[in-house]
């Protein structure tokens, strides 16, 4: 992990394809969640609401999975979610201050006291520059993973030869 300036840690390689294969384990298995989900969460009514929640309880899902604060930290598993939130604000929902406070006033509801103690306090908006920063390096660590992945494929080689 490396600290950015403002003590921001970015995830390392391994923490990423990590954290990420964690996240595409849970991503489709919300549907007996969505009973549990806290409504008076939810900040404004929107086209998104359905989406919005889902995103909740994914980041409800995928928090769950590191059971302690000290699994949490080890992986970095709340820089990561955090990142991936400002990734769904900004590539699939028009109002990103609305949504955002829809993900926070989740996190932060008494219903979710487990996912608040490990990630509460970490799930805010980038600033454009770090998440541009962070969007660039986890761009790389998705290319690498796709050749390390498919090192026995020679046409991947080829292709990058080119």
């Amino acid at each position: 992990m490396e600290e950015g300036h403002n003590k921001y840690i970015y995830n390392s390689f391994n923490e990423y394809i990590s954290n990420y294969g964690t996240f595409k384990h849970i991503q489709g298995a919300i549907r007996p969640y969505y009973e549990s989900f806290p409504y008076n969460v939810i900040v404004e009514e929107t086209e998104h609401t359905e989406s919005i929640i889902r995103d909740c309880l994914r980041l409800r899902l995928y928090l769950l999975k590191f059971a302690t604060k000290e699994t949490c930290e080890k992986k970095n598993c709340c820089e990561y979610v955090n990142y991936l939130l400002n990734y769904y604000i900004r590539n699939y929902y028009e109002s990103q201050k609305s949504i955002f406070k829809n993900y926070t006033s989740y996190m932060n509801d008494d219903s979710n006291h487990d996912i608040k103690e490990l990630c509460g306090s970490k799930i805010n908006d980038i600033d454009d520059n770090r998440y541009e920063k962070i969007s660039k390096l986890y761009s790389g660590y998705e290319i690498c993973e796709h050749f390390i992945s498919n090192k026995h494929d020679s046409r991947t080689c080829s292709l990058a030869k080119s």
